[in-house]
Formats: structure tokens, sequence, C-alpha cells
């Protein structure tokens, strides 16, 4: 059969013509596939290395945030306690260094936040939309700390007399703090803190104000906002902390019932919702205690 005879053979050429697109549809296929199997082989090989990049960048500052995250928790119930007492009342003498209860205060709340600066800029070059569900919580934690501390939104439908001194802290204002007590990509000891806390002042001045003679009894919102943040650091305690850094069922009670405005609270809740943190089982159980004190709300 010559060449030509075939164009001359309609069901000869029908065969012939759905054979090659055949072999074409079969052909565009796999490599289609081929495609898919490579592009999902490179987006998990990403996956994975990112994850494994930030359990790295977790392991180097996890224990050292827990860690000033337990002695922050010891002093804040101390706080709740002894409230009446002159322990941190210093009536805008700052750095106050001789009532090494308030400076120790402020150094607590200023290592934590140093820790969470170092681990925040170990994680800037990390693509954390890949970590691991328990690896994100853990992000997402710090950055609830830190915003709990500046947030205007918790004072909503509220009002506020700003010219009292230390309501909250400017949003600036804790990003600047936040470098004051790193050195070297280390966080440095509290005597260290002391030799150069007068003249750093300015860096954490806001920080002084908002501890200074912060009280149950005074007609203020910021103690409300001392408790809101006091009950994220324990649920954040309580989920990622050693055994022996939880904090107990009737210390939260304790923590729950010295809060002031219920207000606080529902604006506390409405901040922790695009956190997706209200469903965690620790958070459940701290906030529950303090909707247990209203329950009205």
């Amino acid at each position: 059969m010559s060449f030509l005879s075939v164009f001359g053979d309609p069901k000869l050429l029908s065969a012939i013509i759905a054979t090659i697109t055949t072999v074409l549809i079969n052909l565009i296929f796999k490599v289609s596939q081929e495609k898919k199997i490579l592009k999902n082989k490179l987006a998990l090989e990403y996956k994975s290395e990112q994850q494994k990049k930030i359990k790295n960048a977790l392991a180097k500052y996890k224990v050292q945030i827990l860690e000033s995250g337990e002695f922050l928790n010891h002093r804040l119930i101390n706080i709740s306690r002894n409230y009446k007492t002159a322990n941190h009342y210093v009536n805008g003498v700052y750095p106050s260094l001789e009532n090494t209860f308030f400076i120790s205060n402020v150094y607590r709340v200023l290592r934590l936040l140093s820790g969470i600066k170092l681990l925040e800029k170990e994680l800037i070059f990390i693509d954390t939309t890949m970590a691991d569900t328990g690896d994100l919580n853990f992000i997402k934690w710090i950055k609830v700390l830190r915003q709990v501390l500046q947030d205007s939104d918790l004072y909503n439908n509220i009002e506020i007399d700003y010219t009292n001194k230390g309501e909250k802290i400017n949003r600036d204002d804790l990003e600047s703090m936040s470098f004051v007590l790193i050195k070297d990509n280390d966080i440095i000891s509290f005597s260290d803190f002391k030799e150069i806390a007068a003249a750093d002042l300015n860096k954490y001045i806001s920080l002084c104000e908002f501890f200074d003679g912060i009280s149950f009894d005074e007609n203020r919102f910021r103690w409300d906002r001392l408790k809101c943040f006091h009950l994220l650091l324990i649920s954040f305690l309580n989920t990622f902390g050693y055994d022996f850094q939880k904090v107990s069922e009737s210390e939260m009670e304790e923590v729950a019932s010295t809060v002031n405005s219920f207000e606080v609270i529902q604006n506390l809740y409405k901040m922790l919702i695009p956190y997706k943190l209200l469903e965690e089982n620790e958070c459940k159980l701290v906030l529950g205690k303090v909707r247990r004190k209203f329950p009205e709300g």
C-alpha cells in the first residue's frame, strides 16, 4: 500500500488519526502528571525545609521564653496578692533602682519581650505559614502576649482617661523596649540591666508608668490589662511549659477573681478571634474561670 493510497481509504485514515491522537493525549497526560508530581514533591520539600528551620529557631529560644514567662508569672501572682503594699509605688521616680521589687517587675517583662523579639528575628526570613499546628500555635501565642500590652481595642467602648500615664503601652514603645536587654544576640542579666537602666530609661519608661502604683482598687483599667496579659501568660505556660512551670487551677481561680472589668474581658475575646486560640484547651479553661465571675456575660 502506497503512502498516497492511505488518504484514499477513509477507514484507514481515521484509524491512523485516532492512533496519533491517542498517543498525543497519553503523552500530554504523562507530561502533565509528571509536572504535577514534581510540583507536589517540590512543595513537600519546601514545607519540610521550612518546618525544620522553624523547629530549629524554636529550639534555640523556646526554653528561654518559657523560663522568662515562669518567672514573670510568679511575680504577677505576687502583685495580685500584695497590691496594697508600697513595693511598686514609686510616684514617678524612675528607674527607682533602690526599689528592687519595682525595677525587677520591669526587668521580668523586658526579659520576656526580649526573648520573643530574638525568636521573631530568627523567624523573619522563614515561611511560618508552613509550621505544624503546635509550632504555629506557639508563634501565635507570643504575638498575642505582646499585643495585649499595647492593643487599643482592649479598651473599646470604655471611657479611658489618657491623662493618667501607663494605661497602655504604645506599639512603638513596646518595640523599642524589646531590644533594651539584647546584647550580642543574648539577654543581659538583671545586674547588667541595672547598670544601663538610667541611661536607657526613655526606651522603657512607659512600662515603668504602667507598673507604678498599679492596683485592684484604683479607678482605672490598666489593672485589667495586666490581668488579661496574666491570663494569657498562664494559658501559654500551661500549653507549652514543663510540668513545674504550669499554673495550678487554684492559682487560675485566684487570678480570675481579681479581674474588675467585664468589658475589657469581652474585648480580649474579640482580640483573640483572629488568632483562633479561643478553642485551645488551656485558653478555654482559664477564660472560663473569668466568665464564671461574670455570669451575665
